[in-house]
């Protein structure tokens, strides 16, 4: 799996509610992709 492919992952698996709610809480919503930790050690062991 090479970076895009990762970048791509991400893009799909992104949330636009979650990087909302990060957005409430402070956190720059500026290339947050907002994806769940379980989603991000799938792509991990795939790109490992």
């Amino acid at each position: 799996m090479d970076f895009e492919e990762i970048i791509k992952n991400l893009q799909d698996l992104s949330n636009p509610e979650e990087v909302e709610g990060m957005a409430r809480f402070g956190i720059n919503p500026d290339k947050t992709f907002a994806v769940r930790i379980p989603e991000l050690r799938r792509i991990a062991k795939k790109g490992g």
